[in-house]
Order: C-alpha cells, then structure tokens, then sequence
C-alpha cells in the first residue's frame, strides 16, 4: 500500500504550491527511505519539495508513539532549517515553506482514515556534486575547489550556530547556476543534522548518516564523547573525505577499509577501538601516500596538492582526539573549519595562476610547432 506521502501528485498546498511529480529516489538519500520528494511549482517557478508521514514510521511502537516520532522528526529537522534561514546562512539550502496536508490512507472498501503528511519545500537546485562527478564533461580541478571552498563555508555556518550535519556527501552539495562561467554550491538535507544540547532521535544511532561515509570510530562501535569531538569531529571527518573523493574517486573510508586485513574491518573486529588505532593510523598512512599521484597542479604548483593532502591528514585522522587543525589556539576550537575556509580560497588564487601558467605553456607550445608545420606544408 502505497505511504500518503506517495499521493501529493496534484495538490495544492498552502501558499499555493502546486505538487508536480515526484522525484526518482537517490540512492545516495540517506533519508530517502523515510520520504518522498516532488518537483513543486508557483509564479512559473519549480521547487523542490519532501514529504513525510507517521506511516515511514512503522515498527516502532503504536499508531501514537509513530506520530509522535514523525511530528519529532519533521519539526526537528524545519527548526534547524528555520535557523539557517533567519541567520542568513547563504551556503545552506534555503526552506520556502513548511506544513502538513491530509491525505487518506487505506482500503476503501475497509474503510480509510486522514494521515496528516508534513512536508518541507526549498529553492531547487540545478544537480549535486554527486551528479557532477558521475557527469560525462570532467570538472576543472579548479571548480572542485570551489565547490570545496563553498562547502566548508555551509559547514562553517551550521557549526557557528551549533548545529552538526552528520550526512555530509556529494548528493548533499548541491549546485545551483548564475551562469556560464560559475556555480554557487550549497549544503543540503539536515534531516541527520543536531543541535547542541537539544538531542535528536537519531542521535541515538552511532551513525546518523550514510555509513559509507562514516568517520571510523563510528563504524566500530566507539564514537566519540561530547558534542565537538563526536558530531563536529564527524562534519570535519566528512569534509576531509570529501576533498579525497572530489580529486580521487574514492573516500577516506573505503580507503582505510582496503588496507585492512578482513578481521580488522567493520564489523569483524570484536575488540577496544584504542587497541585497533595503531594499525588504523599506519593504514591512513598509506591511503595518503596513495592520493599523492591524483592530486592537480603537480607540475604547476605541487604546493597545492601538499596543502590538500595536509588538510585530509588533519580532518582525518582516524583518532576522533587529534582531529582537526593542529595550531588552533586555546581559545579556537580545532574542529573551527574557518582554517579550511581560507585555505581554500587560497587555493583557488594558486590554481588560477596555475591555470594561467597552462595555458601559457600551451600558446608557447602552439607557437613552436607552427613555424615548423607551415615549413612542412
């Protein structure tokens, strides 16, 4: 039977949303398995719209304790958005409107009930990062740091206001296009995301996110204590893995995993983490070793990928304790992405020097060449 979130096709939510279709399922949602998303339209504008009900909910108690957990979940996940939204955070998706509509739910011939589906509706991006990397055009090394650079500022706004994402990945970087010449990314979906000493329900779960993507301590049982080290080491963990991919293909967990024995991976190691980190950290070692032939500019400006490589070293570190930057002071949290923030505009200014540098090579080349082809000819 179909969920009541699975019939918005047609509606007219208030503010005079019009629902338009559905969007094909992501499987790199993480919360996908517990919504529904539509293309929804006004003022000859689309937007993108995600819906819910207490029926997703199911298994976890009776008919109240699901509404109450889905009424939770919804409300939890428009307050954060609500707070992006009234602190100008202009790297986070921006929520348009929020409420619920009834929609029956049922056998008719049994007899159908009214289930409210509570729903949220955000400014529609043009694609992901994701759908970026997966596309046929390569992406120019330097619009990956950009990409990254606008990045760590959506995370360096959620983490000023005390919010964790949790779910960082490039399905929830998403792009929307100015022009020709640029993209303005923007992070997306914080239904993963916490708030500082208000817990969530999902913050219960060692990994409120996508596992794949997960910091390792985390994965084997052992996450570390406190709001910083547990959830902003998390985000911090994520965005370092996230540079690896970007450049490489492949995220600092799977790496890891690679390098280890098959007794030593998720899941088959039984022991303390703190008996396993000596072996992690020798692994994370020789990931690093590894991406130093995918990182761009090598002949260029090596000091680009030497700068990259640092930054995942200490976003990375599968010690939850020592992540983060090094030389913060006492009064500056380590896990503060602001460090990262101006790296990576320091960065796009070395590249684009980097890329002038090419290019003149390039025109020197072409002009060495033509005497002798027109000579030839």
């Amino acid at each position: 039977m179909k969920h009541p979130a699975d019939k918005l096709v047609g509606m007219i939510l208030e503010g005079g949303f019009e629902v338009r279709k559905k969007v094909p399922k992501n499987p790199e949602h993480t919360g996908g398995n517990f919504s529904v998303c539509y293309v929804a339209h006004k003022d000859g504008k689309d937007y993108f719209l995600k819906a819910t009900d207490v029926t997703f909910y199911r298994g976890t108690g009776d008919h109240a304790t699901r509404l109450r957990d889905a009424l939770t979940t919804y409300t939890y996940e428009r307050t954060l958005l609500e707070m992006a939204r009234m602190h100008a955070m202009t790297r986070v998706v921006r929520v348009l409107a929020a409420g619920d509509i009834p929609v029956k739910y049922g056998d008719p011939k049994t007899g159908e009930v009214e289930i409210p589906v509570f729903y949220l509706i955000f400014e529609n991006a043009d694609g992901s990062l994701r759908d970026t990397m997966l596309g046929s055009a390569p992406i120019e090394p330097i619009d990956k740091l950009k990409a990254l650079h606008h990045t760590a500022l959506g995370l360096g706004q959620l983490h000023s206001k005390d919010i964790s994402h949790q779910d960082l990945k490039p399905s929830n970087v998403v792009n929307f296009v100015p022009g020709e010449d640029d993209a303005n990314y923007k992070i997306a979906d914080l239904g993963c995301a916490s708030l500082r000493d208000r817990p969530a329900l999902h913050d219960s779960l060692d990994c409120p996110g996508d596992r794949r993507y997960a910091p390792p301590e985390t994965l084997y049982g052992f996450p570390a204590h406190g709001f910083d080290r547990r959830r902003l080491g998390a985000d911090a963990y994520m965005f370092g893995s996230l540079i690896a991919q970007i450049f490489t293909g492949v995220t600092i967990t799977r790496a890891l995993e690679a390098k280890l024995p098959e007794d030593h991976r998720p899941g088959k190691w039984n022991d303390p983490y703190d008996q396993l980190l000596p072996r992690l950290l020798e692994a994370f070692d020789a990931v690093l070793l590894d991406l130093r032939r995918d990182w761009p500019y090598q002949s260029e400006n090596p000091q680009i990928g030497e700068r990259l490589e640092l930054a995942v070293r200490q976003l990375c570190c599968p010690d939850p304790m020592r992540r983060g930057h090094p030389r913060a002071f006492a009064s500056v949290n380590p896990l503060n992405l602001q460090r990262y923030v101006s790296l990576f505009a320091d960065l796009i200014h070395l590249a684009s020097i980097a890329e002038r540098s090419r290019a003149m090579e390039l025109d020197r080349i072409a002009a060495a060449v033509a005497p002798t082809e027109a000579a030839q000819a």
